[in-house]
């Protein structure tokens, strides 16, 4: 995304010190890489959702049981469990917990799918206990646990 900024502004600067008042082609032109390069974040986002839309609804739900011994998700199609050293960071949003078995690779687990009363802290606290610094985790007072 970063880059894409960069590109986009190096673009408009470029093309503002190269075109003239009288150069309508080149106005045209540069107003349309623009537009391509702010398209690309949503086209983007939009087939991801699109993608999950059209998976029959067995394969969209899943169950993530988490242990001491690692995070067991399972689904109508598949299961797996992973020990807590394949984890290489679990960082805590507002609206949920990703957890990075590598780099780049994300899994989401949505609060909201949190239900009873204390599972948000006893979570935290599992997180932290099994991860140590690389769980970066709020407290319910709003500070941060683990690495900043």
């Amino acid at each position: 995304m970063r880059f894409i900024v960069l590109a986009l502004a190096l673009t408009l600067v470029y093309g503002a010190c190269t075109v003239s008042r009288d150069d309508i082609g080149g106005i045209v032109k540069l107003s349309a890489l623009a537009i391509a390069y702010g398209s690309v974040p949503v086209i983007v986002g939009l087939s991801g959702l699109l993608a999950q839309r059209r998976l029959p609804p067995e394969r969209r739900q899943h169950r993530y049981e988490l242990s001491d011994a690692g995070i067991s998700m399972s689904s109508a199609v598949g299961q797996s469990t992973t020990a807590w050293a394949a984890y290489e960071r679990v960082e805590e949003s507002s609206r949920g917990f990703y957890l990075s078995p590598q780099k780049r690779i994300w899994y989401f687990m949505p609060k909201r799918a949190l239900h009873r009363p204390g599972e948000l802290d006893r979570l935290r606290t599992l997180f932290v206990e099994s991860l140590g610094t690389r769980a970066r985790v709020s407290t319910a007072r709003g500070s941060s646990i683990g690495a900043a």
